[in-house]
C-alpha cells in the first residue's frame, strides 16, 4: 500500500508540473542567454543573446547587454540544452504560433528548441530533488507513508509547486540543498574523504545558483568541523574547501570576464531595520506562514527531533533546523524580502527540505496528537493551495492595476468581488496558455 501511495504521489506532482508549466519566463531568458553565448558562441558577450526579455540584463559602463545572474544554474541547464536541441532540433515550429506572441516574434526556431532544455532542466531537478528527501526521510527512520505525505505536502504547500516550474533558479537551489542534507545525513555514517569533497563541491554549486547559498556551506563547515573526530579537524576542513573551490571560482572569474566587475548586482542589499523572522516569517503582509502555515510545524518538530530521535537523526535536525534560521536570518535582512513583484515569499523555496526534516517528527506521534497534526496539515494544504490557484485564475481586481495579490490581506478582494468558485475555474481555463507563455 505505501509503495502504491508514494506512486500516487510522484505521478500528482507530475500531473501538476504538465498543467502548470510556465515555460521559462523572464528569468530563464536571463540564464538561457548564458548557456548559448557560451557553449553555443564561445564566447561571454550576450548582446546577441538577448531575445526581447531583459529579466538579470542591464548596461555596462560601455554599453554592452551583462547578467546580474550568477552562473550555477546555466552549468546546470546546459546539459539539457544541448539535449533539447539533439533530440528536437529537426522540428519545424510553426511561425504563425510563434510570431502571434511579441515577444518571441524574431526568435529563431533553433532558439525555441534549445530553450525546451531549460523546461525539461527545472522539472527534472524538481522531480529529483523530491525523491532525494523521500530517500532521505526513509534512510532517517521515517516510514514510506510519513515520506510520501511530507513530498506531497513539501511540493504543494510551498512555494515549489509554482516557482519550481518557472525559468528562476529556485528548481536548482532546492535540489542542491536536499542533495547537501542527504550527502550531510549520509557522511554521518561512512566519514569518508570523498564525501567530504563532495558535499564541498555541491555547496560549491549551490552558492554559483544562488550566491546567498555560500552561507549554507559554513554551516557545513562549522558542523564537520565539531564532529568529524576519524579524519581529523584540519583535514576535514581542507577536503570541504577544495571541493566548494573547486566549482566557486567559475563565479568571480565568470562576472570578471564577462562585466569586468566581481559581482554587477541589484541595487537592493542588507537592511537591518527589524528582526529578520519578523520580516519574512511572521510579518502581517509577507510573512512566509501566512501564505504556508503548514511550516508552523517545524517548531514542536525540532523539539521532538531533540527529544526523540537517536543521535544521527538528531545531528541531521539539528543541522537542517541551523540552516533554515541561516537563511530566515539572511533573507530576512533583505531589502527585497518583500518581493513585491511576485507571487509570495520565494526566497525561502530552497529551505522547503529544511522545513520539511524539521517538522517530520510530528507526523510519529500518536493517538489525538497526531490526529490534530494530521487535521492541520490537511487544513493548511488546501488553504495554500487555494491561494495559489487563486492567484492564476486572474480573476482578482485590485486597486493599483497588480497582476498578483502582493500582500495575504489582498486574497480578501475575493470576497469584495462577489467571485464564485465556478469563475476561479473558468479563469484558471483561460489563463493556463498565458501561464505558459508568460515572460
Amino acid at each position: 500500500m505505501g509503495k502504491f501511495l508514494t506512486l500516487a504521489v510522484f505521478l500528482s506532482v507530475i500531473c501538476h508540473m504538465f498543467v502548470f508549466e510556465q515555460g521559462l519566463g523572464g528569468d530563464g531568458w536571463g540564464y538561457y542567454a548564458i548557456v548559448e553565448s557560451v557553449v553555443f558562441d564561445g564566447d561571454l558577450d550576450l548582446n546577441n543573446n538577448v531575445y526581447g526579455v531583459y529579466n538579470g540584463f542591464k548596461k555596462s559602463s560601455d554599453g554592452r547587454w551583462i547578467t546580474q545572474y550568477p552562473p550555477g544554474l546555466a552549468i546546470m541547464d546546459a546539459p539539457f540544452v544541448l539535449l533539447s536541441q539533439v533530440l528536437f532540433g529537426s522540428i519545424v515550429i510553426p511561425r504563425e504560433a510563434v510570431d502571434s506572441h511579441h515577444v518571441y516574434k524574431n526568435v529563431p526556431n533553433i532558439v525555441l528548441i534549445r530553450s525546451m532544455g531549460v523546461v525539461l532542466a527545472h522539472n527534472f531537478y524538481t522531480l529529483l530533488g523530491l525523491v532525494l528527501l523521500f530517500l532521505l526521510l526513509l534512510k532517517s527512520g521515517f516510514s514510506d507513508y510519513i515520506a510520501s505525505g511530507l513530498v506531497f505536502v513539501g511540493y504543494f504547500s510551498s512555494p515549489l509547486h509554482f516557482y519550481a516550474q518557472s525559468g528562476m533558479s529556485h528548481a536548482d537551489s532546492f535540489f542542491m540543498l536536499v542533495l547537501l542534507l542527504y550527502l550531510f545525513e549520509k557522511y554521518l555514517d561512512r566519514h569518508g574523504s570523498r564525501q567530504l569533497f563532495l558535499i564541498g563541491m555541491i555547496s560549491g554549486l549551490a552558492s554559483a545558483v544562488r550566491l546567498p547559498n555560500v552561507m549554507i556551506f559554513f554551516v557545513v563547515l562549522v558542523f564537520l568541523f565539531f564532529l568529524d573526530g576519524r579524519i581529523g579537524k584540519i583535514k576535514s576542513v581542507s577536503l570541504l574547501s577544495l571541493g566548494f573551490l573547486s566549482v566557486v571560482w567559475v563565479v568571480p572569474v565568470f562576472y570578471l570576464i564577462h562585466s569586468g566587475s566581481f559581482y554587477p548586482g541589484y541595487s537592493s542589499g542588507l537592511e537591518f531595520n527589524r528582526l529578520p523572522a519578523l520580516n519574512i516569517l511572521f510579518s502581517l503582509r509577507r510573512g512566509f506562514f501566512w501564505f504556508y502555515p503548514v511550516f508552523l510545524l517545524v517548531f514542536p518538530g525540532i523539539f521532538l527531533h531533540l527529544k526523540h530521535s537517536d543521535r544521527k537523526t538528531k545531528i541531521v535536525g539539528f543541522f537542517a533546523g541551523s540552516c533554515l534560521a541561516v537563511m530566515v536570518v539572511l533573507y530576512g535582512y533583505f531589502s527585497e524580502w518583500f518581493n513585491p513583484g511576485s507571487y509570495t515569499q520565494r526566497y525561502l523555496t530552497g529551505a522547503v527540505p529544511f522545513f520539511i526534516f524539521c517538522m517530520a517528527p510530528c507526523f510519529k506521534m500518536k493517538g489525538k496528537s497526531f490526529v490534530i497534526v494530521l487535521l492541520f496539515t490537511v487544513f493548511t494544504l488546501l488553504y495554500s493551495y487555494s491561494l495559489f490557484l487563486l492567484s492564476i485564475s486572474r480573476k482578482l481586481n485590485f486597486p493599483n492595476g497588480e497582476a498578483w495579490a502582493l500582500y495575504i490581506t489582498d486574497f480578501l478582494y475575493y470576497f469584495k468581488q462577489n467571485l464564485t468558485i465556478k469563475d476561479i475555474f473558468d479563469g484558471i481555463k483561460e489563463n493556463l496558455l498565458f501561464l505558459k507563455q508568460m515572460s
